[in-house]
């Protein structure tokens, strides 16, 4: 795997009057970064071949970790790694697409398609709109909008359509400059709580922004070691490397001891 390797010069972190003078340019060179950060990574061919067999003009988004980190450089001037790219496509025909290009093919726990197009390069995971969790269950409309309103990580509600170099921002460009990472999702399901919690949990481990407070109260309504065994299963389904599993295990297991803690001192006074 290759890092995202993005050296830009941006101003310093605490010129927010010069981010925000530059912020109507930032689409344009985020588009312009991850295409070739697409073809850095070996993406670029494949994505083009999986467009190529979809009807002509559908509507194909990049969206989550992939432009994320891509924003994440342009505006932090940092080296990101890449560990797969997530698309979503306005179509009907997606899986019978990606079935004729060969390669590793498989289903994600979530219903979409995982796709390695070659051996030990980065894997695509790909979704119709329409098999979207919060789309499909509380029946909205299908577009990307739709589709950005139900992300759970702030940082991650991004999309770059490859289609037609649209950009669209509901939340990363702010959560990066604040760096801070929330579960403000308009739509939310509650069955997918866990899951999000853990992916809030990796986003800070990976960061090392700061979680919302409205995510440190979360914590308080889950049993700490059911979360913990969620998380494994859920983010070693998702294909996330063992250390950062333990990772995860480990600050949620750190915040056990802390949570048991504050009750122990809180007896304490009580008495």
């Amino acid at each position: 795997m290759r890092a995202c390797n993005l050296r830009l010069n941006p101003p310093g972190r605490g010129d927010i009057l010069t981010i925000v003078s530059l912020y109507s340019s930032w689409p344009q060179r985020l588009y312009r970064r991850v295409l070739e950060e697409l073809q850095l990574v070996g993406l670029d061919l494949p994505l083009a071949q999986l467009r190529a067999r979809l009807p002509h003009d559908t509507p194909v988004f990049l969206v989550g970790g992939f432009v994320r980190d891509c924003a994440r450089a342009l505006i932090e001037s940092i080296s990101v790694d890449v560990k797969d790219a997530d698309i979503v496509a306005d179509t009907e025909g997606l899986g019978l697409a990606m079935r004729t290009l060969g390669g590793v093919l498989s289903r994600t726990p979530l219903g979409g398609y995982r796709w390695q197009a070659r051996e030990k390069g980065i894997w695509i995971d790909a979704w119709q709109l329409k098999d979207t969790v919060w789309i499909h269950s509380l029946k909205l409309p299908v577009n990307i909008d739709s589709f950005l309103d139900g992300v759970d990580l702030n940082l991650d509600r991004i999309a770059i359509g490859l289609h037609d170099q649209s950009e669209y921002d509901r939340g990363c460009y702010s959560a990066i400059i604040n760096r801070t990472i929330d579960l403000d999702a308009k739509y939310r399901l509650s069955e997918l709580e866990p899951d999000e919690l853990a992916r809030a949990i990796v986003a800070h481990l990976k960061t090392r922004y700061h979680l919302s407070s409205s995510i440190l109260k979360a914590f308080g309504r889950f049993d700490l070691d059911a979360l913990a065994a969620r998380a494994t299963e859920r983010l070693i389904g998702d294909g996330y490397p063992d250390a950062m599993v333990a990772q995860v295990r480990r600050f949620i297991t750190s915040f056990e001891k802390r949570r048991t803690t504050v009750r122990l001192s809180a007896r304490g006074r009580e008495s």
